[in-house]
């Protein structure tokens, strides 16, 4: 996911957990991984976390004011958020049922992000959403030393197979 803030008026994203839209079985077991395109800054609306509240997934409701379209806010206390000021390029990883959101940039400077989110795969569940015509969905693997190597050769092949053909 790519997240643009143009100057003065970029929007936040609305609290929410990444497990409300994975619904993995161990939320733990799933990684974001935040990067900072520019300096991200309390003043151009960096990330947002609470600390020490990953252990369930909220409940979620609609929210039709931010980009993520639900919101985890009501189960929050705003006051217990932790702002994470991040370099240009720095990186802030966490797991996917630590809620999380953004503030609006209020600054002359635009400000970008971007995130990836890696699922274990004793978690991973297939695809829950359909595709437009034509569309075609792939997951790249990562594997460690303790992977089935069948299983990464496999994937592998498939994703090289997919992009090499796209």
């Amino acid at each position: 996911q790519t997240f643009w803030k143009p100057a003065n008026h970029g929007l936040g994203t609305g609290w929410h957990q990444d497990n409300a839209y994975f619904k993995l079985s161990d939320g733990k077991k799933g990684t974001a991984m935040w990067t900072a395109v520019h300096d991200a800054t309390v003043h151009n609306g960096t990330l947002h976390v609470m600390a020490g509240m990953d252990q369930e997934v909220f409940p979620h409701v609609r929210d039709l004011t931010s980009d993520h379209h639900i919101s985890c806010k009501d189960s929050l206390k705003e006051e217990d958020a932790v702002a994470l000021e991040v370099p240009a390029g720095g990186v802030i990883f966490f797991n996917c049922n630590v809620p999380h959101c953004t503030k609006a940039n209020v600054t002359g400077n635009p400000r970008a992000a971007v995130a990836y989110h890696f699922v274990s795969k004793d978690v991973a569940r297939e695809r829950q959403f359909s595709l437009p015509e034509g569309a075609v969905y792939s997951t790249p693997v990562i594997s460690g030393p303790m992977a089935d190597q069948q299983e990464v050769d496999t994937k592998q092949n498939n994703w090289e197979k997919l992009t090499l053909d796209h």
